[in-house]
């Protein structure tokens, strides 16, 4: 059904995308980023569409396209937050901390009440090797919430890198 509501509208996005999706899960991964690719071109929600395209390729483990998806999307809107968080996650999963401190530093001043994000933007920091910022950003999490556990554990972690030895036995 959905095949032949393409064909009888090509032109819909919506039709495209939704195509696209169904493709996807039925493994068809070229004609779907096909259909993903001709909805993210026609469509008013062109960005939204792009966004599947993105975690489509993404999920299919073309990193290199998805990024540059999500490039695209955050060229046209830089405060995207979903495009921030999905490129954030596709660099620290390629070990590309440091790229992923730039989207996650972008994504905090969008979402700046969100402590999970800011344990994440400490920890990308802290292995990219800036582990003095790491610790601010795991202190920031601290001082709203000073139960947060593995944040406690992480700020510990960096403080003994940085030879604070006794600010890390308290903080444990």
């Amino acid at each position: 059904r959905l095949a032949k509501a393409v064909s009888a509208a090509p032109g819909n996005a919506l039709y495209r995308n939704t195509y696209g999706k169904a493709l996807l899960v039925t493994g068809a991964t070229d004609d779907a980023f096909r259909e993903f690719e001709a909805a993210a071109r026609l469509g008013p929600n062109s960005l939204s569409f792009a966004l599947d395209l993105g975690e489509a390729l993404d999920r299919a483990n073309r990193i290199d396209e998805a990024a540059g998806v999500y490039e695209r999307v955050l060229s046209q809107q830089p405060k995207n937050a979903q495009a921030l968080q999905d490129l954030a996650n596709l660099q620290v999963r390629r070990g590309r901390f440091d790229l992923a401190v730039s989207s996650l530093r972008q994504l905090a001043e969008v979402r700046p009440e969100d402590l999970v994000l800011q344990q994440e933007l400490g920890y990308a920091l802290a292995r990219s090797g800036d582990v003095k910022s790491a610790a601010e950003a795991y202190e920031k999490v601290l001082e709203r919430f000073p139960q947060a556990v593995v944040t406690r554990g992480l700020l510990a972690e960096v403080l003994f890198k940085q030879g604070r030895t006794e600010e890390a036995l308290k903080t444990f």
